[in-house]
């Protein structure tokens, strides 16, 4: 049964988050390729009918844990895409407040008074 476990860290914290994921999908990744090359090695040189079950099972188990290894990079994506949302509602309310303090600070440094003279 898989179980999704939610957490909350500070947003600084997500790029060592993101590397502890990705340094775990490397050391199973090369153990994943370390198996295939196994398997493969000993289907092509020492192929028997009679163990064709064995190699599906073996195979069918690098897939699985493949699968695993997919879940955490689709679980940092979804973090990348969560921190980019914030980054842009950041941007999006920096910019409304900046626009809210033009819109409430109308001071202008030369008036046009209509005469053609501006005045200070």
């Amino acid at each position: 049964m898989k179980i999704k476990i939610s957490y909350t860290i500070d947003d600084s914290e997500i790029p060592n988050e993101i590397a502890k994921f990705l340094d775990k999908v490397d050391g199973e990744l090369t153990h994943k390729a370390r198996e295939t090359k196994e398997t493969s090695e000993n289907i092509k040189n020492n192929f028997d009918v009679n163990k064709i079950e064995n190699y599906w099972n073996q195979i069918d188990t690098i897939r699985q844990e493949m699968v695993k290894v997919d879940t955490i990079m689709s679980d940092c994506q979804d973090i990348l895409v969560g921190l980019s949302n914030i980054v842009e509602q950041r941007k999006q309310e920096a910019s409304r407040t900046e626009d809210s303090q033009l819109i409430s600070d109308p001071s202008p440094d030369v008036v046009n008074t209509g005469d053609g003279d501006p005045s200070e």
